[in-house]
């Protein structure tokens, strides 16, 4: 299970986003287990075309390979975290 400050960051972020763009088509994705980061859903990131843009709210700070596969589709990553 994610902790609280990931769903809370993500609602918050996803509230904002709808404001601004009330029709912006947004996929939500949790993990199944406790987890940070996009190892466990890079595959699947690639494998479907619609994704121009990434949000990483409270993870992924330390995924510089999942970065670069997104970077070379051309796959913007936003990553949001306390980690440097």
């Amino acid at each position: 299970m994610c902790d609280a400050d990931g769903y809370t960051s993500s609602a918050i972020l996803w509230l904002y986003i709808k404001s601004i763009f009330p029709q912006a088509n947004l996929n939500f994705v949790v993990h199944n287990h406790k987890q940070h980061g996009l190892n466990d859903m890079i595959d699947e990131i690639e494998d479907n075309p619609c994704y121009n843009l990434v949000i990483c709210p409270d993870s992924s700070s330390f995924d510089a390979k999942e970065h670069l596969r997104l970077e070379q589709l051309g796959i913007d990553c936003l990553i949001l975290d306390h980690h440097e």
